[in-house]
């Protein structure tokens, strides 16, 4: 018997499907392979540029104590390595512990690598970490556009245009705390984006993970404490709802 609106008389696939009972999904897009490889590109280029102009950066007024900071902390890990016990004081930054994690790793990266550095008055090793944490926040905000819009295209723009701003590359390298704030606060939207689109008890410690970082190198960082209880809450509540 002919259907109607079909030529020849014979349904469309997609009726023939349905009329045996059997369901279709609903495919979400999914970003092209090559996106996080351009997103890699985008950083990397970044990094190799500003290793090339390393010497044409000038001091600004808390490397001093950022980068003392750190090698003072390696102190104390190398102290409390080797069983000392003492009263541990935090002098060199108001907050106790504040930027803990990020000093120390600065630190412990620029004594591994500046044995193979060129001689330089600058603090190229602890620089280039700034830069890699610089580079690596171009990465994280693609991958944040990529998460959200599922553009390869928009990801890749968005992490060029965040490379382009002057200020970013004007601090790139010789900003030891704001820098690493963007960095680690853009890691934590990530994951509670990430948590919010498919929630599960590892998103939800990867995003505690990050969010703890975030909030012990920059302190405004804490705003992202209710989000997250927010998109847990909303989850409870859809999955008690759906019981």
């Amino acid at each position: 018997m002919a259907v109607a609106g079909h030529p020849g008389g014979s349904q469309p696939a997609e009726s023939a499907v349905l009329s045996r009972g059997a369901s279709v999904e609903t495919l979400e897009p999914r970003p092209s392979i090559t996106a996080p490889r351009a997103l890699f590109a985008i950083a990397f280029a970044f990094f190799l540029i500003g290793f090339l102009l390393r010497e044409d950066y000038g001091s600004t007024w808390d490397e001093a104590e950022s980068y003392e900071a750190g090698r003072r902390n390696l102190e104390i890990v190398a102290a409390l390595a080797a069983g000392e016990r003492g009263d541990i004081e935090w002098p060199w930054h108001e907050l106790p512990s504040h930027q803990l994690v990020l000093d120390t790793l600065r630190a412990a990266t620029a004594d591994a690598i500046e044995r193979w550095l060129p001689a330089s008055p600058a603090p190229i090793g602890e620089r280039l970490f700034n830069l890699a944490l610089t580079s690596s926040s171009l990465l994280l905000a693609g991958l944040l556009v990529l998460e959200v819009t599922a553009s390869a295209s928009l990801a890749a723009i968005a992490a060029t245009a965040l490379a382009l701003q002057p200020k970013l590359i004007a601090h790139a390298q010789n900003n030891p705390k704001d820098l690493p704030g963007v960095v680690v606060f853009t890691l934590g939207v990530l994951m509670v984006v990430r948590l919010e689109a498919r929630p599960s008890g590892l998103r939800a410690i990867a995003a505690a993970a990050a969010i703890g970082l975030a909030i012990s190198t920059w302190l405004p960082a804490i705003a992202l404490m209710p989000v997250a209880a927010f998109v847990l809450l909303a989850h409870w509540r859809r999955a008690a709802s759906s019981r």
